[in-house]
């Protein structure tokens, strides 16, 4: 069976790194309650296809934010971390 693979790839490069990493964390914990399930649960194929696609937005996600926070850590004439 082939997967199809959503990720981000039409995604709005401002929209999708902006915030802070504090905002990051809180959007990526409710994402995650909606993906909980009870300990000993059985996972089926409908769940890892669901997961499956919003891990790979998630991975996007932080890609660009990854790369939006070193632009302005190496573009800043003053250290980010005192």
């Amino acid at each position: 069976m082939t997967w199809k693979r959503t990720g981000l790839a039409n995604a709005d490069v401002a929209k999708e790194s902006k915030g802070t990493p504090l905002d990051w964390a809180i959007e990526t914990h409710a994402i995650a309650k909606d993906f909980w399930v009870a300990d000993g649960a059985t996972l089926d194929q409908f769940y890892y296809k669901r997961a499956r696609n919003i891990v790979d937005q998630q991975l996007g996600r932080a890609g660009l934010r990854l790369a939006r926070y070193l632009n302005d850590v190496y573009s800043s004439p003053v250290c980010p971390v005192q």
